[in-house]
């Protein structure tokens, strides 16, 4: 038998095929990959937008309805003394953090919790928690496992979870703006459920300060009633102390007592001007520091056309910026004008303050004097009638207090209207009403689509690469077959797909040059060519006159090579024999068209049958054929290796080229002793389908028992894909090269 080529360590080594490596995958590596498995990648694709749309169709569509909320800031006019820190311009947004508490108010459980009930969504099945019907056993279970691995509430505080899982409430960027969005199943509810979330939320803020307002009323009231309860105190006070010391007011007594009353009004009065001038400058001089405020502090019309035209400005400036920018020419002019214009009238507001507090001083003066001549009247009329002092005294405190009191119920409808104006003003407004969507926000069918079709082609061009590097597991090359088992590659045996292996079979008969005429006539020669160049390595033998063909598994094309091999020279006009040894699984007769249990060699080698008699004719050729006879066990223990070899000996004297058609190697024994006896030993594999493994083990256990493969033949070979592995046998039959044939290749 033939040895292994010089050089070669054994099977399975060698040098490495550049197939696919994960672990060096690159674009260009993969795109060959991808042009291979268009079809698998078209596939994958196809399924996978159909279970998209399917998804599309299944799915509950959900609605988006939206609305826009703008908080302003606003001053309370009864603040009795506002922090500096704390005020804020007219109109100017509210701060982040402010603006993210009403945020906060937006998603609060009470204010969900009264949308729900004016809306009795409760019972509602996009926020109801699902109940399992009696007798759903399946869903109670369902049901139970959620509340076991996910605790939660239940009954209406599951209702408002879900509420406000479906309410999103988000700040707009860079503005005093909020967007409130809610998704329902129904997009006239959504809207609704949206509406009503505004309007609650709107009223709520609207009994908040009305709440404020009518305890500012209560606490009125009540100081009202304190007032008048001291000014009736003081006025018993001096009626009893009248009747107490009997005393009767003179002419002179009546006149200091006249002046003294006159005197104690006059104080009243300066006391209550001064009062107010200081309350007027301490407001000049908080005007100061929020010019914004002295038209509501400073009557003044000069203050008043500076406010209205430092409005136009602001205005102006915001108009500007949305449009222009920070940086443009008339940008910076406005800034200009509304800086200088903040100046005259900081400086306004300064000269008022000034007069105010001018004012301030001559009432405090004022104050002083008065003072001063009711205690001189206090001491002349102490003088005159020392048993009035104590009159005068409690005449002055009900005086006082009358005053005060009718000072009082003046301020009261100037403080209630105020109040009232700003508790019917909230400062949040409604800049977009909700809509009702016309198209559902989830799920949206085009983008869905378009990001399932290339989920979908990542997949595929996944699985194409995974494909690709499973098949690297096999033979798609002469070049690689050769560099991993060291053994010469004699023929690509093209696929071909139309027809049965018999048809395929009488290819060889026909007078038009095919691809697969052309693989088995290329098979003879360069086996005889290679067998006179290199004698060595193919076989020891001066003549080839007999061929052993096998393979590893079924399947592979072996018994349609051996076939087409024998039909070949025999039309080529050489004496021909093809012996079918596979005894368990014959599929010759089939290929042949023989009838089937003739007898055949398993009676030749038990020594039932001659030579002659187990010798059949080709229909299609000149060919001779020894079918492989009866099944049985007997032919086991008779066909020894000396028999086998026996009959080829008489085979090979009769004939000129004698081809055996042997059982795969990984299936039965015989395939070693007919090797073993041939002149050559040539194994089929399957392009693209056996695998290395299976190749390289079979060689293995045929070189063990001393029985060599010479070479090797790669059969069912896919002409298409083979061209875009890019080898160098990959145009072997396809492109310039097919202009040879006149049938181009197709299937097996």
């Amino acid at each position: 038998m033939s040895a292994m080529p010089e050089g070669a360590s054994g099977i399975g080594e060698g040098r490495k095929p550049h197939g696919l490596e994960w672990s060096k995958l690159s674009p260009q590596m993969a795109l060959p990959t991808i042009q291979r498995r268009w079809r698998l990648i078209a596939l994958v694709i196809a399924v996978g937008l159909a279970l998209a749309s399917l998804a599309l169709w299944l799915i509950t569509p959900h609605y988006t309805s939206e609305m826009t909320l703008l908080f302003e800031s606003k001053q309370s006019p009864v603040d009795p003394a506002p922090n500096a820190d704390s005020m804020t311009m007219e109109g100017r947004p509210q701060d982040d953090v402010t603006i993210v508490g009403e945020i906060q108010v937006l998603q609060s459980r009470d204010l969900a919790r009264k949308v729900i009930e004016q809306l009795d969504l409760s019972t509602d099945p996009d926020f109801a928690p699902r109940v399992p019907k009696e007798g759903d056993f399946v869903g109670q279970a369902v049901v139970t496992i959620k509340r076991l691995l996910l605790p939660g509430r239940t009954g209406m505080e599951a209702v408002i979870d879900n509420f406000l899982d479906a309410l999103r409430v988000s700040q707009i960027t860079g503005s005093p703006a909020v967007l409130v969005r809610f998704t329902s199943s129904d997009a006239e509810k959504s809207a609704k459920i949206l509406a009503t979330v505004a309007n609650t939320f709107m009223t709520a803020r609207l009994e908040d300060r009305l709440s404020n307002a009518k305890w500012v009323g209560s606490w009125l009231s009540e100081r009202i009633r304190s007032m008048r309860a001291q000014v009736e105190t003081a006025e018993r006070a001096v009626a009893e102390y009248r009747k107490r010391f009997g005393l009767i007011s003179g002419e002179r007594t009546a006149l200091v007592n006249e002046r003294i009353s006159k005197l104690g009004v006059e104080l009243a009065e300066a006391t209550a001007a001064r009062q107010t001038a200081e309350a007027r400058a301490q407001q000049a001089a908080r005007s100061l520091q929020r010019p914004e405020t002295a038209g509501r502090v400073v009557d003044s019309e000069l203050i008043q056309r500076l406010r209205q035209r430092q409005v136009e400005l602001e205005q102006r400036a915001a108009l500007l910026a949305q449009s222009l920018g920070s940086r443009h020419p008339e940008m910076i002019q406005v800034q200009a004008e509304r800086q200088k214009l903040a100046t005259e009238l900081r400086s306004e507001i300064a000269r008022l303050a000034d007069g105010f507090d001018s004012e301030a001083r001559i009432a405090r003066a004022r104050e002083q004097g008065i003072k001063e001549q009711l205690d001189a009247a206090k001491q002349e009329f102490g003088a005159s009638d020392q048993a009035s002092v104590g009159l005068r005294g409690l005449e002055r405190e009900a005086d006082a207090n009358r005053m005060m009191l009718e000072r009082f119920l003046n301020l009261v409808p100037q403080i209630s209207a105020q109040s009232d104006v700003q508790a019917a003003l909230p400062n949040a407004r409604i800049i977009s009403s909700a809509n009702t969507p016309n198209a559902p926000s989830f799920p949206q069918p085009i983008p869905f689509l378009i990001v399932a079709m290339m989920a979908s082609l990542g997949l595929g061009v996944v699985l194409a690469l995974l494909a690709d590097y499973l098949d690297r597991r096999t033979f798609v090359s002469a070049e690689e077959a050769e560099a991993t088992t060291h053994l010469p590659v004699l023929a690509l045996v093209p696929l071909v797909r139309s027809g049965t292996s018999r048809d395929v079979t009488e290819r060889v008969l026909d007078t038009q040059r095919s691809a697969f005429l052309e693989a088995i006539s290329a098979l003879f020669t360069r086996m005889v060519l290679a067998h006179r160049t290199h004698s060595d390595v193919l076989s020891s033998r001066r003549e080839i006159k007999s061929v052993a063909i096998t393979s590893c598994q079924p399947s592979e094309g072996k018994s349609t090579i051996a076939l087409a091999l024998a039909r070949h020279q025999a039309q080529c006009g050489r004496r021909v024999v093809l012996v079918d040894a596979d005894f368990a699984m014959s599929r010759l007769p089939a290929v042949a068209g023989l009838s089937p249990n003739l007898p055949g060699l398993s009676e030749l080698l038990m020594g039932k049958l001659a030579l002659d008699d187990v010798i059949r004719k080709d229909e299609k050729s000149s060919l001779e054929i020894v079918p492989s006879g009866q099944r049985s066990v007997e032919h086991a223990a008779m066909a020894t290796s000396s028999a086998i070899e026996n009959v080829i000996a008489r085979l090979r004297e009769r004939y000129e080229l004698v081809v055996i058609d042997t059982q795969p190697v990984l299936a039965t024994a015989h395939a070693y002793q007919f090797a073993g006896a041939a002149d050559i030993s040539l194994m089929v594999v399957r392009w693209g389908r056996t695998p290395r493994r299976e190749v390289a083990y079979a060689l293995h256990q045929l070189s063990l028992l001393g029985c060599n493969v010479n070479a090797l033949v790669l059969s069912m070979v896919d002409t298409a894909r083979s061209k875009l592995y890019g080898y160098g046998d990959s145009r072997y039959y396809t492109g310039k090269a097919s202009r040879y044939y006149t049938k181009a290749p197709v299937k097996i």
